[in-house]
């Protein structure tokens, strides 16, 4: 199990690498090489990646809990501890940069407390940090999964993942989006998940191939995933800044292709000592590195002549460290004081939400 769930780790440190460098890149351009700046663009995608681990780790560990208790407590500590300290380590340093700069801080001030929550949307407040708009599409995935496990219908989750993702191709269409726009923006507002649904699907699915079995059936299913997160495209994705289409599409197959090599045990040549390592500091890498690089570290380096590449690279290696301080002090040891309060036999990695603005 251990073996298996390391290719887990080390594709989160690779999704969480493509998505921190993304972020720089599209503020700050690293390189005026097209091809860079065509590869460098799927990092946005990331978050799709994230989304697909999670839909598979969270089965996993429903299939494994008891009690919902014991999940929701799992998921607190896992998520909340973590999250508070990069929220306010983010909000700290904002304060400090914007006293030095003559600005205005007291909104940040003000936007502190509902962002605590991860549910700050439903508050009208806008997120501090631009990545933390994924936690409220992570926390309704968690309480849908929640509900199917209390309704112990968790055996049927495929079929039930399935049903529910199909009224998104009503949704979804030209027709309702001209005819009923009002619904459509209340829809999307009300239910952020609604646009990522089917990649959380992917992963309900993969993990059912991988410690079932693949059938004909499943493959279907997959691509049924897939033509339903390409219909979703024009919808308010983040990726329809940035990426055509197609490119939508393509990287869709292509992630879907990696889930394949993970299910048929070919996808070990990615684990390494540097994807575990930024794998098991990708939630709070997530969440720290966004605000913190974009908006006070690079312009403050710029202030001083510094080149963007430099800057760029120093920001980089900022977040890393900060991450690694936040995990080693914060993630692990909060995990462990609950699972030691609260007799949580937890064997499973945690599971960072990530992705991105």
């Amino acid at each position: 199990m251990k073996k298996r769930l390391s290719e887990l780790d080390a594709l989160r440190g690779i999704a969480a690498l493509l998505v921190v460098v993304f972020h720089i890149n599209a503020t700050y351009p690293i390189a005026n090489n097209n091809l860079v700046q065509g590869f460098v663009k799927f990092g946005i995608t990331g978050v799709d990646l994230f989304f697909m681990i999670s839909g598979f780790v969270i089965l996993m560990t429903l299939e494994k809990t008891k009690s919902w208790k014991d999940f929701v407590l799992k998921r607190f500590a896992r998520l909340y501890p973590t999250y508070w300290v990069c929220v306010s380590l983010t909000v700290l340093c904002a304060v400090i940069y914007l006293a030095v700069s003559h600005r205005s801080y007291a909104f940040i001030l003000h936007q502190y407390l509902p962002n605590l929550t991860m549910f700050q949307q439903y508050f009208g407040v806008p997120n501090i940090d631009d990545v933390y708009w994924t936690m409220l599409i992570e926390m309704l995935f968690y309480g849908f999964m929640l509900f199917i496990f209390c309704i112990k219908k968790l055996k049927h989750i495929e079929w039930i993942a399935i049903i529910a993702m199909l009224p998104l191709f009503i949704y979804s269409s030209q027709y309702f989006r001209v005819h009923f726009p009002g619904y459509h923006h209340l829809l999307v507002t009300a239910l952020p998940i609604i646009n990522y649904f089917p990649m959380f699907v992917m992963g309900i699915i993969y993990y059912k191939m991988k410690f079932d079995r693949p059938t004909p059936l499943r493959y279907i299913a997959l691509l049924l995933c897939i033509l339903c997160q390409a219909s979703l495209y024009g919808n308010g994705l983040n990726v329809d800044l940035f990426l055509s289409f197609k490119d939508h599409v393509l990287i869709t197959v292509f992630y879907n292709l990696v889930f394949l090599l993970y299910v048929h045990d070919k996808l070990r040549f990615i684990v390494n000592k540097a994807t575990l390592f930024i794998g098991n500091i990708s939630y709070p890498l997530y969440l720290i590195h966004y605000y913190i690089s974009v908006n006070v570290i690079i312009p403050a380096l710029l202030g001083f002549n510094v080149p963007v590449l430099l800057a760029s690279a120093i920001a980089f290696i900022v977040s890393i460290i900060l991450a690694t301080l936040i995990s080693k002090f914060v993630e692990k040891p909060s995990i462990k004081f609950f699972r030691d309060k609260f007799h949580t036999a937890d064997k499973l990695p945690a599971l960072p939400p990530v992705s991105l603005p």
